[in-house]
């Protein structure tokens, strides 16, 4: 499944048409972007890049 609403809109044309109907095969973001509180941040198509955020978690 891709989560619409976490990942910038211009990634999502892409996404679809390399899966080719079959984005319920995927998690996208992945799910260890919950657990790492991760966080797509900017998707340039024209320079092939994609920034994420990923806080420094503490453990106590």
């Amino acid at each position: 499944m891709i989560d619409k609403d976490r990942i910038p809109k211009a990634i999502l044309p892409l996404l679809e048409a390399m899966l080719q109907g079959r984005e319920d095969e995927i998690n996208f973001p992945p799910p260890v972007f919950d657990a790492t509180k991760g966080e797509v941040i900017n998707f340039d198509i024209e320079k092939e890049s994609l920034t994420n955020k990923f806080p420094v978690l503490r453990t106590e």
